[in-house]
C-alpha cells in the first residue's frame, strides 16, 4: 500500500472518530434536555398526592411553625440562602391563616422511582368578608422521594425553573420528623365529580364573575352576557347542590375526561377536562324555565 493511501485512511480514520464524538456529544445533550422535560400531569392520584403537600406548606407556614418549614425546605434552596431555624420566614413568603392554593399549572418530571412536580398557582384567604387574593404568582417545586420516603419544597423566586431542575435533579433528602411522604387517597371518578361541582360551585360563590368564566363558548353564547348569567344563577342557588346523584365519566380524543354530574335536583353539568381541574363547564338548570 502506498503511503498517500494509509495517509487517506488514516485522515478518513479521523474524520470518522471525529463525527462519532460530536454525535455522541449532540445524542447526550439532547438526552439530558429530554430528561428536563417537564410533562401536565394528566393522572388524578398523582395530582392530588401533589396537592397534599402544597397544603401541608401552605397550612405550616400560616401556623408559623419554623421547623417543620425548615425541615421540609430542599438543601440547595437552604445552602443557596443561608437559611437557618430563626431567619426561614424572612427567605419564604407569608401567608395567612385560612390560606389556600387554586392551582393553575402542574408539571411534573420522573426520576427513576422520584418526582419532581412543578406547581404554580394563587393563594387565597378565605374570611367573613369572601374571598381574598394573597399570591397571585405562587411557584414552588416538590421533590417526592420514594428511595428515602420523604419530600423537600423548593419556592420559586427569581431563579429561572431549568436551572433549579438542573441544581435539584441529583437528588438528595434527608428524612426527618416534619417531610415524611404524605398519605394520599386514592381518587375515583365519583370523587372527581364531587369535586368539580364543589369548584364550580365555590366559583359561583365566591369569583368575581360568580363562575362565568368557566363557562364553555357554547354557554357564554347562550347566556349572551355576564349580567344574564348572574341573574340564572342568583335565582337558583337554592337549587343547585354538590351531592351528586349519578356520575359519568368518558375520554376525550386527547386523553383528557369529560365528567357528567347530574345532583339530586336533576341538574345536569358536564365538565371537559383540558387538564386536571382545569376544565369549562356547560349545564342545564332542571329548575330553569324560559
Amino acid at each position: 500500500m502506498k503511503k498517500d493511501d494509509i495517509k487517506t485512511m488514516i485522515v478518513v480514520l479521523v474524520i470518522c472518530i471525529i463525527c462519532m464524538i460530536i454525535i455522541f456529544i449532540f445524542n447526550r445533550q439532547s438526552k439530558n434536555e429530554s430528561n428536563n422535560q417537564l410533562e401536565t400531569v394528566s393522572n388524578s392520584n398523582m395530582y392530588f398526592m401533589a396537592i397534599n403537600y402544597v397544603n401541608y406548606y401552605v397550612n405550616n407556614i400560616s401556623m408559623q411553625n419554623e421547623k417543620v418549614i425548615y425541615d421540609i425546605l430542599d438543601k440547595t434552596f437552604i445552602e443557596k440562602n443561608g437559611i437557618t431555624p430563626n431567619n426561614v420566614f424572612k427567605k419564604v413568603s407569608s401567608y395567612p391563616q385560612n390560606s389556600s392554593v387554586k392551582v393553575k399549572k402542574m408539571d411534573y418530571l420522573n426520576i427513576e422511582n422520584d418526582y419532581i412536580f412543578h406547581i404554580e398557582g394563587i393563594v387565597y384567604q378565605d374570611n367573613i368578608d369572601g374571598r381574598t387574593i394573597i399570591d397571585n404568582n405562587f411557584s414552588i417545586i416538590i421533590t417526592v422521594s420514594n428511595s428515602v420516603s420523604a419530600f423537600s419544597i423548593y419556592p420559586i423566586t427569581n431563579d429561572k425553573l431549568e436551572k433549579i431542575i438542573n441544581d435539584i435533579k441529583k437528588i438528595n433528602i434527608t428524612k426527618n420528623d416534619n417531610n415524611g411522604l404524605i398519605p394520599a387517597e386514592l381518587v375515583n371518578k365519583e370523587k372527581m365529580c364531587i369535586l368539580y361541582m364543589t369548584d364550580f360551585i365555590d366559583n359561583i360563590y365566591n369569583s368575581n364573575d360568580n363562575g362565568y368564566s368557566l363557562l364553555s363558548n357554547s354557554m357564554k353564547q347562550k347566556y349572551e352576557t355576564l349580567e344574564n348569567y348572574q341573574n340564572i344563577i342568583n335565582s337558583n342557588l337554592d337549587k343547585i347542590s354538590t351531592v351528586a346523584d349519578k356520575c359519568n365519566v368518558r375520554k376525550k380524543n386527547d386523553n383528557n375526561k369529560i365528567y357528567t354530574v347530574i345532583d339530586k335536583n336533576n341538574n345536569t353539568f358536564t365538565f371537559t377536562e383540558n387538564a386536571i381541574m382545569n376544565y369549562v363547564v356547560d349545564f342545564e338548570l332542571n329548575s330553569y324555565e324560559g
